[in-house]
């Protein structure tokens, strides 16, 4: 039985510390070379991460594998993502980013789920930077990922993730005017539900996380102000759904607000904690997925300091997913999803060990 021909999209932007290590495990698959294909899509990168990728493509023997450069306009994450696509040549496109590495067996792990008869695949991301004790409670908290039917929480993250080219072909691409997140979720809700979705826990990539605190809240703020644009709000539940979660998550975040409030005597103040409180405990203990987190805190932690930590994680992230997706309503209230490939980002440069004719006709939009 011949393998799935797999086309395997690197986004790099200033890599320059980690492209290499993920390049290198990328040509160290245990897949058959002549099955799969890498392009690197460079946005523009001001540092080593040309020349990196350049040199990496002069130094592959092309009987050992299919290696190409592109290096688009500063487009941003979704419109990379895109040329990457116009680019491919196989049935199958796989994500990763340029500071990420993969297990020696991720492309045999996608095509198995492949084969099962998946339309597209979303698969295990680890921790890389596992020193630092930031990125470790990163990991086990916002970036925790959790698989199964009966609870659904980062089974697609950017940069482990594979479609079959027929969903680009039914939905387009990536929404050009994400410039750093939520290109996967955008993408996702525009999916028919006739296209199968199945996750690959065994096919492991390995990504760094955050390791200051004030790097981390950075992230989330800009990504609560960037959901602003992305979620579709068109009808009135799914602007209750939007809205409510959000004035949920505030009236957790002034909890402490109301508390003093309360505190002083004020009726008003005691009618908001109580509310403020439910909504803490609802955030908090009230969804298979926080209860899973709080689990794994605990037996990381212990149960007292597990507990607590779980408490201030969500309460940090009420106050920064609150605020953040609120201003970013405000800010996105005039704009709209720019459909894929609207403004395509433009070719700046392509390099290839393919030979000169194949390369060209491969290239063209």
């Amino acid at each position: 039985m011949s393998k799935e021909e797999i086309s395997v999209v690197v986004c790099a932007y200033n890599e320059e510390r980690l492209l290499e290590d993920c390049l290198q495990s990328l040509i160290n698959q245990n897949y058959p070379a002549d099955a799969y294909e890498i392009i690197i899509v460079d946005d523009a990168s001001t540092d080593r991460t040309p020349d990196i990728a350049k040199s990496f493509v002069q130094s592959i023997d092309s009987e050992d594998a299919h290696i190409r450069y592109v290096r688009i306009e500063d487009g941003g994450l979704s419109r990379a993502r895109n040329a990457g696509i116009r680019a491919s040549r196989h049935d199958v496109i796989a994500f990763i980013d340029g500071d990420a590495v993969a297990e020696s067996d991720w492309l045999e792990r996608l095509a198995a789920v492949f084969e099962e008869g998946a339309d597209y695949v979303g698969g295990r991301i680890e921790l890389l930077n596992t020193d630092s004790k930031v990125a470790q409670f990163a990991q086990a908290t916002r970036h925790r990922q959790l698989f199964g039917p009966d609870v659904y929480r980062n089974e697609i993250i950017g940069c482990n993730m594979a479609y079959r080219r027929k969903v680009f072909d039914a939905v387009g691409g990536f929404n050009d005017n994400l410039t750093s997140r939520g290109d996967e979720v955008s993408l996702r809700k525009r999916i028919p539900d006739d296209f199968r979705f199945q996750s690959a826990p065994q096919a492991v990539v390995y990504h760094e996380r955050p390791e200051r605190l004030i790097e981390w809240i950075d992230v989330e703020w800009k990504a609560a102000v960037l959901s602003g644009l992305y979620r579709d709000a068109s009808t009135f539940r799914r602007f209750i759904l939007k809205y409510g979660f959000s004035l949920e998550r505030i009236l957790f975040a002034l909890l402490p607000v109301f508390g003093a409030l309360f505190t002083a005597g004020s009726s008003i103040g005691g009618i908001a904690t109580a509310l403020g409180s439910v909504s803490g405990l609802r955030r908090t203990f009230g969804n298979l997925g926080a209860l899973r987190t709080w689990r794994g805190l605990m037996r990381k932690y212990g149960y007292v300091q597990g507990t607590t930590l779980h408490v201030l994680y969500y309460y940090a992230r009420s106050v920064v997913q609150g605020f953040g997706t609120l201003s970013g309503a405000w800010k996105h209230r005039n704009n709209d999803l720019l459909p894929a490939n609207a403004d395509p980002a433009a070719i700046l440069e392509a390099q290839s060990n393919l030979p000169e004719e194949e390369h060209t006709a491969k290239m063209s939009p």
